[in-house]
């Protein structure tokens, strides 16, 4: 981990001003930091700002695919006891293919530590996110098995993650998602996803929770879900990745039950 520390002059109270970067030799990540240091009244602690910066980057040699780059963001306050972000920002992807997420975070430590987050957001275009430069739209399923491949793969957390979403619009299938909320915990191999609600395509309400799986060569959900589509038509047409739905009429459809989402089913 090469480091690069620059300080100023220790103050009658206590304080210093410091500026710091960290270098990870063997991932693509840049870690830097710049703020006021307190070391009197045997109490340290910082306050200023943190990035966390992942430039662009081969994900599979194999392949020669390219990552994503991403930042982290905000302004930082530390103390024996915990971590906190405020004015907290996400930035996913390129600047014409990105999206980001504002938000809160705190880490907690101690014997047992852990992160709880907030993260918001206005409009997120994931289709123009995930796009292979083609212009292809992929189908939703599709579309949120690459997205979960690729935020699985970004972070593997050595400790439990809690992580509050909400969304007012996503572009996903060539279609919108409105009003995306739940409630994201993560542990050393698993995502868990508690209280989704949406509203998707074709009038159609969505809730589900349930555990989502992302290994090297898989993505897979399992979880008990309610759906209830005005238009079942439109709804079918969306996940299909087609863009008009069938002809004829169908009635209102209402589903409850155990649903299970794989690369083969």
């Amino acid at each position: 981990y090469p480091f690069r520390i620059v300080a100023g002059r220790y103050g009658e109270d206590g304080k210093l001003k410091v500026h710091i970067n960290v270098d990870p030799v063997s991932r693509p990540l840049s870690v830097e930091a710049d703020g006021m240091l307190a070391l009197g009244s045997g109490k340290p602690g910082f306050d200023g700002s943190l990035s966390l910066t992942r430039p662009v980057a081969i994900a599979s040699r194999s392949t020669g695919k390219l990552s994503q780059p991403w930042r982290v963001s905000g302004k930082l306050k530390i103390t024996t006891a915990s971590a906190l972000m405020q004015n907290f920002e996400f930035d996913y992807g390129s600047q014409d293919r990105g999206f980001k997420l504002t938000g809160v975070a705190d880490f907690k430590f101690g014997k047992r530590p852990h992160f709880d987050g907030v993260l918001s957001g206005r409009q997120i275009d994931l289709d123009r996110a995930l796009s292979d430069g083609d212009g292809t739209i992929a189908p939703p399923a599709a579309a949120i098995g690459k997205l979960a491949e690729l935020v699985g793969g970004a972070f593997r957390p050595a400790i439990p993650i809690q992580i509050g979403i909400g969304i007012d619009q996503v572009t996903l299938g060539g279609d919108s998602v409105q009003n995306l909320r739940g409630d994201i915990s993560a542990g050393a191999q698993d995502w868990n996803l508690d209280r989704f609600e949406f509203r998707a395509p074709g009038y159609t309400q969505v809730k589900l929770s349930g555990r989502l799986a992302v290994g090297d060569d898989r993505v897979a959900f399992t979880g008990p879900a309610e759906i209830k589509a005005n238009n079942p038509k439109a709804l079918a047409a969306w996940l299909e990745g087609r863009t008009e739905a069938a002809k004829g009429d169908l009635k209102p459809l209402s589903l409850r039950g155990q649903l299970t989402l794989a690369s083969d089913r």
